[in-house]
C-alpha cells in the first residue's frame, strides 16, 4: 500500500489528487491501461476514471462489485455511463484502496472486526490551476462492495483545463443515450 500513498497526499478525511503532477500511463497503442492485480493498478484506475469524469464534467463516479463487468460507471446529465471492465484481480483492490485512505482511528478496526466497513470523506482533485472538491463514500459488507463519489458545486472543462462555473454548466459532449462510445483511451457504455 506504500506505492498509494506516494500517489497522493492527505489525512484520513480528505484525500487530494493533483491531475496536474499524477501521470496517466497508457499502453504503446495509446488506448488501454497498463493494470495488474495490484493496490497501485487500482489507485492509477480510479485517477483515470477521476480524469474523465471530470473531462466529461460527471456530476458522480460509482463502482458496484455485484455489477461485474458493469460496475465501474460515472453520471453525466442524468445519464449512466458504464466504463469498460476492469480486470477481474481488481475487484478488492478497487474498494479496498478507498477504505485504507477514508478509515481512520476506531472505524477502521470495528469494521476489520465485524466485516462491515462503512466511511466517507472529502476528495479534492488539483487541477488546471484550482481544486475541485468531490464527496467520497465507500462501504464493504460480505458479498459486496462500492464507492460512490458525488461532485460538489460544477465545474466545465475548457481547452484541457478546468474552470469553475458558477452558473448552469453545459451537457456533456456525449452521444446519444442509446450510442456505444469508444475512442482512444475512453470506453464508455450509457445504459438506461
Amino acid at each position: 500500500m506504500d506505492e498509494i500513498m506516494l500517489r497522493h497526499e492527505g489525512t484520513a478525511e480528505m484525500i487530494v489528487i493533483d491531475l496536474d503532477r499524477e501521470s496517466l500511463q497508457w499502453t504503446a497503442d495509446g488506448d488501454a491501461l497498463n493494470l495488474d492485480d495490484s493496490p497501485a493498478s487500482a489507485w492509477q484506475l480510479w485517477v483515470t476514471v477521476i480524469y474523465m469524469g471530470m473531462r466529461d464534467q460527471a456530476s458522480s463516479l460509482h463502482y458496484q462489485s455485484w455489477l461485474g463487468g458493469m460496475g465501474l460507471s460515472y453520471v453525466c446529465a442524468n445519464t449512466r455511463y458504464v466504463i469498460a471492465p476492469p480486470p477481474a484481480g481488481l475487484s478488492r483492490w478497487l474498494v479496498e484502496v478507498w477504505l485504507t485512505h477514508l478509515e481512520s482511528g476506531w472505524r477502521k478496526w470495528l469494521g476489520r472486526w465485524t466485516g462491515h466497513q462503512a466511511t466517507a470523506g472529502i476528495l479534492r482533485v488539483v487541477a488546471g490551476g484550482g481544486s475541485y472538491d468531490w464527496y467520497a463514500s465507500c462501504w464493504a459488507l460480505p458479498g459486496a462492495a462500492g464507492v460512490d463519489i458525488h461532485r460538489v458545486g460544477s465545474w466545465e472543462w475548457s481547452e484541457g483545463s478546468w474552470g469553475w462555473n458558477e452558473g448552469v454548466r453545459p451537457a456533456p459532449a456525449f452521444p446519444s443515450a442509446d450510442a456505444a462510445v469508444t475512442s482512444g483511451s475512453d470506453s464508455v457504455t450509457p445504459i438506461s
